[in-house]
Order: structure tokens, then sequence, then C-alpha cells
């Protein structure tokens, strides 16, 4: 629909004989109606950021809290192929954390050797007790 049939311009006010008082309270009313429409929607906006963030925040690894020294955790195995086998375990190894620096962690195994690779956070999973 055309933006002056919404809001009468001059033209559509001299075909349907409106006085300029007429016109010009429907333009304010149409102005009005915009106005609600733009909070309303910003309003909206604003609730659906607020859930967006919350949902991240609350699903974000926090991988440098999760683990600390001397914690026990699983390792996830990353050289099983492309499809091995769908039931096979991906978690293997207990190990305990020794020493952890920007993100990654050394490990140690129960015997107390320590393992000469440093692994990523997002490899490592923790044990609840």
């Amino acid at each position: 629909m055309p933006v002056e049939f919404q809001m009468p311009t001059l033209r559509i006010q001299a075909t349907k004989k409106l006085n300029e008082l007429q016109s010009e309270q429907i333009r304010k009313e149409a102005l009005l109606l915009l106005e609600e429409d733009r909070i309303q929607d910003m309003t909206t906006l604003e609730h659906k950021q607020r859930q967006t963030k919350a949902f991240v925040n609350r699903h974000r690894r926090k991988t440098e809290t999760q683990f600390g020294i001397g914690k026990p955790v699983l390792v996830f195995q990353t050289k099983m192929g492309v499809m091995p086998s769908k039931l096979r375990y991906r978690w293997t190894r207990l190990v305990w954390i020794v020493n952890s620096k920007n993100g990654t962690y050394q490990l140690g195994t129960l015997a107390g050797e320590i393992l000469p690779k440093w692994v990523n956070g997002f490899r490592l999973t923790r044990i609840t007790r």
C-alpha cells in the first residue's frame, strides 16, 4: 500500500475533502503508532539479546576454571579414524593434571610418570566424585 494512503498527503486530502486539521491529526496518529511500534521492537530485540547472551554464557566452556592441578580427568581419543565403530568408547585414560598454561595441560598417569605431550583443554573432561 502506498504511504500516502496511510498518511494522507495534500492530494489525498483534496480528493477525500479533508480539512488541514483532520489531515494533520491523521499524520500525528500515524507517527505515534510508528513510534510505539519502534519502541516495542526495540524492547523485544533487547529481550532476545539478553536471552541469547544468557544461553551462550550458560553453555560456554570454561576450561580454565574446570580443571585444577591435581584433579582427575579423562582424555578424548582423537586418533580413532573417521567412523571405526559407533559404540566404541572415545574417552580413555584416567590421568591427573600436573601443570597448566594458556588452556593446555600437562598430564600425569596414576603411576606418577609425567606424560611428555601437553593436551588442549577441549580434549579433557572432568570426573565428578
